[in-house]
């Protein structure tokens, strides 16, 4: 394989890049250039571009832990579909808020190149999905297929996220603030049932409750299980 990549030298190439790429638009339209310049430059913050460093650090890391040989990945990234693919996955890095958010955007997409089907749209799919998912939706999400399959690793979850629990616990004393935090796990709830990630579930009383989709089940197994 070849040489690693090291993220600090990988950081300031993509900058010398972008920086030569805004100063070449100022030369060759001394008029407007100056100004689209700047606007570039707003909408491609440093910190952004960091993230995406961060990505293909990270990609890199999987790489070398599947012993894939670089061609391969490079040939594949390549072709139109995984092109596309993997463009979404560095967009999608550049406006996470995490490094969770882009350790899952990876291992979806290792999952997609290491797929011998070669069905890069499933992935794009599954990566657009994710991608409408915040931080807190996802840990919801996660909660929820831990509770449909395994409740003795969703009690540990539970415990690692300070007690969460899934439902509104709204009882008197408490302040409109405390009751409105409470309250927001229906948005959660609710956006998850939306995207297809959560279903009710009704017992034998009418009762309805949120329980993990198969579709749900499906993004949770790519984002936390790449060994399959």
């Amino acid at each position: 394989m070849g040489s690693e990549i090291h993220m600090q030298d990988l950081a300031y190439n993509n900058r010398d890049k972008v920086t030569t790429v805004l100063k070449g638009i100022s030369g060759a339209v001394p008029i407007a250039g100056p100004m689209i310049s700047e606007i570039l430059g707003a909408v491609i913050p440093q910190q952004r571009l960091d993230r995406v460093v961060e990505f293909v650090a990270c990609l890199e890391r999987s790489i070398i832990q599947f012993d894939m040989e670089i061609e391969e990945v490079r040939k594949k990234i390549n072709e139109p579909n995984y092109t596309a693919f993997f463009y979404k996955a560095c967009l999608h890095s550049a406006d996470s808020t995490s490094s969770e958010r882009i350790s899952r955007i990876r291992n979806v997409f290792i999952r997609g190149i290491r797929d011998v089907d070669q069905d890069a749209l499933r992935y794009d799919s599954i990566l657009t999905l994710l991608n409408k998912l915040n931080d807190v939706e996802f840990t919801y999400l996660h909660m929820y297929h831990l509770l449909k399959w395994d409740i003795t690793a969703f009690k540990e979850f539970q415990s690692q996220n300070d007690g969460i629990i899934l439902y509104p616990v709204v009882v008197g004393g408490m302040s409109q603030e405390e009751k409105d935090k409470e309250n927001a796990k229906l948005i959660y709830s609710n956006n998850l049932q939306s995207l297809g990630l959560l279903e009710i579930e009704y017992d034998k009383n009418g009762k309805g409750k949120f329980k993990c989709s198969a579709v749900g089940d499906m993004l949770i197994r790519y984002v936390m299980d790449i060994n399959v």
